[in-house]
């Protein structure tokens, strides 16, 4: 629509230019009956030319609000994703560290709870606890909130 005024604007934008010479002629070329038809004809292509004009500003600002629509909406995505990731770094973390294979028996730095008969249960526990916290933490801050008012 945008391109379909400018096009309307680039027509008519000469036309007129042209009807103000006519009209305003210093050489009487053209009788009264006729200088005042092309008068008329010269205020409906200003009527045309600025309805165009206002239309076109319509739709840029149609447009600037679509575009601000769009952007908050991808940044309620970008929320998500953000608290999706930091949920999962510190699993991430935990299940990296007790994923390495330590050896007890080799080294007295080695992890004392590989050996133990609910360690991994323990780690499973640890790490449900860890999401929930972050999950009840990020509800209470109003992460979860879609503030743009789109579903």
């Amino acid at each position: 629509m945008r391109s379909d005024l400018r096009r309307v604007r680039t027509v008519v934008w000469p036309l007129r230019s042209q009807l103000i010479v006519l009209v305003r002629q210093g050489k009487r070329l053209l009788d009264r009956e006729a200088v005042r038809g092309f008068r008329e004809v010269s205020t409906h292509v200003d009527v045309v030319f600025e309805t165009a004009e206002v239309l076109r500003h319509q739709c840029d600002g149609v447009t600037a609000s679509y575009m601000a629509s769009i952007s908050n909406r991808m940044n309620q995505v970008m929320k998500v994703l953000t608290v999706i990731s930091s949920i999962f770094v510190p699993l991430t973390f935990i299940a990296g560290v007790y994923g390495m294979n330590f050896d007890p028996e080799v080294s007295p730095w080695n992890m004392p709870e590989l050996e133990w008969p609910y360690g991994y249960v323990l780690c499973m526990v640890a790490m449900g606890l860890i999401s929930l916290t972050q999950v009840l933490w990020f509800r209470r801050q109003g992460w979860f909130q879609d503030w743009t008012g789109m579903r």
